[in-house]
């Protein structure tokens, strides 16, 4: 409704969405054309740094232009019987003009449009209560007559992952604390609660955990004997191997990301490598079953068939994605090509790679500098020193790293939690009594300690 914004309360939740948001790739914004969306709009943006852009397709429910004016307690008399189909029925109201079912419609349109739209990175979409909950309902396949079950409250945020049917991750509410993490609710959604979403990753972590085992085999057979490598190669081969296959693995137990079996398919890959390098003993027949095992059970139905039900877009950004997992493979790479010389240099350069990568993951401060700049400078500075052929890996990763990290997509992906400075400051007589307690300050602006 024209002239409805937020109250101090509804403004306070909005920044408290903004926070929640502030470390996702968020990459677009849209919100419904009402003013209380839009200003909830604004301060998600106002962290994010991404313009709000608006589709009418978010609207509210014309039901709300109904019963606007009135009071919830004098609806039965100005509306007989309507209160109480709205609320045992609202699938079945045969007094709007706009029935749930098309508003359900509505918004899930628009969300699988801007799904294809935005392929990379997270969309945040702002509307009203009912219209949110109509479109959740349809995307992930639940009935409408379930529209006052678990439905979200006022600054709630719904997770969901696109997909043929999608599934609802996760509802957050802001709860009554000034800052997220201090009594708010989280509720991550599991099976008999809403949506089922408990099969987000792989089902049987068995498979999936097989190019970790066969990680491991080859790590302790270059152990016992490097074959053509040095103590130095073996070492940051082993590194590269155990460091690609825990992530590969969690990746698909845990995240249940495309990424993750592609990862383990690379790393069944550089396990073979192994077996045509190294010398045949016992270690090296269990090696190689280990490795065939790891490759048989990546293309298991439990593998593919739950990675063929991901969308292709779900996730992070590929580049943001991309230049992690190939300094994961560094140490690898370089342990293959080491030439014996300046065994200190390539270790500096094979063990800061992953340390790169965590920074950029973890979002750690420096994170974003250190693969765009740092770690391609030292890969390309160092290669001279290396010799032939592990100066021109060295070279070659530092140039395609850089090459990638630059590209926006993976500043968009990085997004260090901060606090930016509203425009629209709350007088001290309207702020929550924990944030005046924290900042120090009494109702009237004075600090707590003034006589």
């Amino acid at each position: 409704m024209p002239g409805f914004g937020l109250s101090p309360h509804g403004l306070d939740q909005a920044r408290r969405v903004g926070r929640y948001l502030g470390p996702r790739p968020v990459v677009a914004i849209w919100s419904s054309p009402l003013e209380r969306s839009l200003r909830s709009a604004e301060e998600i943006a106002a962290r994010s740094g991404v313009p709000v852009r608006v589709d009418e397709g978010l609207t509210e429910w014309s039901i709300s232009d109904r019963w606007k004016g009135h009071t919830w307690g004098s609806l039965p008399d100005v509306f007989p019987g309507e209160l109480e189909a709205y609320l045992e029925h609202p699938d079945q109201l045969d007094f709007v003009d706009e029935s749930l079912g098309d508003v359900g419609d509505r918004v899930a349109g628009v969300a699988r449009r801007l799904d294809e739209e935005h392929p990379h990175g997270d969309v945040v979409i702002v509307s009203h209560q009912d219209p949110i909950q109509a479109g959740r309902l349809r995307l992930v396949g639940s009935p409408l007559s379930d529209l006052h079950d678990h439905k979200p409250g006022n600054g709630a945020i719904v997770t969901l992952r696109p997909g043929s049917t999608w599934q609802e991750e996760t509802m957050w509410q802001p709860g009554d604390s000034p800052r997220f993490g201090e009594k708010s609710d989280l509720r991550v959604v599991r099976a008999g609660d809403g949506p089922d979403t408990s099969d987000s990753g792989v089902k049987s972590p068995l498979p999936a955990a097989m190019p970790l085992v066969a990680a491991v085999t080859w790590t302790v057979a270059l152990i016992v004997d490097g074959g053509p490598f040095d103590p130095t190669s073996v070492f940051l081969v082993c590194v590269g191997l155990l460091g690609v296959a825990t992530t590969s693995v969690a990746g698909m137990v845990v995240a249940g990301g495309r990424w993750a079996r592609r990862l383990g398919l690379v790393l069944v890959a550089a396990t073979a490598l192994l077996a045509i390098v190294r010398p045949i003993d016992l270690l090296w027949i269990i090696g190689l079953v280990a490795t065939a095992l790891a490759g048989l059970s990546l293309n298991t139905a439990s593998v593919t068939n739950r990675v063929r039900e991901l969308p292709a877009a779900a996730g992070p950004p590929t580049r943001s994605v991309l230049v992690p997992l190939i300094l994961l493979g560094t140490p690898f790479l370089l342990g293959i090509a080491n030439s014996n010389s300046r065994p200190w240099v390539i270790l500096v350069v094979g063990l800061s790679a992953p340390l790169a990568a965590f920074a950029y993951s973890r979002v750690l401060p420096g994170g974003l500098l250190a693969v765009r700049l740092l770690w391609p400078a030292l890969a390309i500075i160092a290669a001279y020193p290396m010799g032939a052929p592990g100066g021109f890996v060295s070279v070659s990763l530092g140039v395609l790293i850089a090459t990638l990290a630059w590209d926006p997509t993976v500043k968009t992906a990085f997004h260090p939690p901060r606090e930016i400075g509203s425009s629209h400051p709350i007088p001290p007589e309207l702020a929550p009594k924990e944030i005046l307690d924290e900042a120090g300050i009494d109702d009237r602006g004075r600090p707590s300690d003034h006589p």
